[in-house]
């Protein structure tokens, strides 16, 4: 039979000194809610999204919430991320070519790309316009792209976004791609590849590598 962890944390959790669950794919999706009782930082490392994404609810959540997990669990099946009023990071290892499928995140301050060195593999990002809130801003961390031997590219598509920004930075020597969101967005490239960014509306600035 198919079995899934579906697990609140509150007070007693943080008093049992609870600051990582990690996640494993037995055929159902699993849930983790993080109550307002829990106020400790805390990790969740997705499972593989073979047959479900995984759901974390950080909504009455108020403290530091980072969500890791390797692209190929996150190229299948969508997970659902809600990050809480503290601070919320999603880690994302990139280890093949592969499209992120996050459409289904929201709440989340920073999601951070880092490549595994092994070979330049490509993170494909479309996001939703829901994705970032109204009057908020999203940061793409992209310096872990650039890696000792082999850099990793971003391929990023933002130009749904009409109502939030984003913050992306990017590093390495791939020739990235980038399509900014109709707000006021910041764009850093600090690399040598060849990158294409397109300012599709609003004030942006934008400063490219070398």
């Amino acid at each position: 039979a198919n079995i899934n962890l579906n697990a609140a944390l509150g007070a007693k959790a943080m008093a049992a000194g609870i600051s990582v669950v990690t996640l494993i794919d037995d055929g159902a999706a699993n849930t983790v809610t993080l109550g307002s009782g829990f106020t400790s930082a805390i990790g969740v490392t997705l499972a593989t999204d073979a047959t479900a994404g995984d759901v974390v609810n950080a909504t009455n959540y108020t403290g530091a919430l980072t969500v890791t997990a390797s692209d190929l669990n996150l190229d299948t099946q969508a997970s659902t991320l809600t990050g809480g009023t503290g601070t919320n990071t999603l880690a994302v290892t990139l280890s093949a070519n592969s499209t992120l499928l996050l459409d289904s995140v929201s709440g989340f301050d920073t999601i951070k790309l880092t490549g595994d060195n092994a070979a330049s593999d490509t993170a494909t990002i479309t996001l939703a316009n829901a994705v970032v809130a109204k009057g908020e801003t999203l940061t793409i961390n992209g310096s872990g792209l650039n890696q000792a031997t082999n850099d990793a590219k971003l391929a990023f598509d933002g130009s749904a976004e009409t109502n939030g920004s984003y913050i992306i930075t990017t590093a390495g020597d791939q020739d990235h791609t980038i399509i900014l969101g109709n707000g006021n967005d910041t764009y850093t490239g600090s690399g040598s590849g060849a990158t294409t960014v397109t300012a599709t509306a609003g004030t942006n600035s934008i400063t490219t590598g070398t």
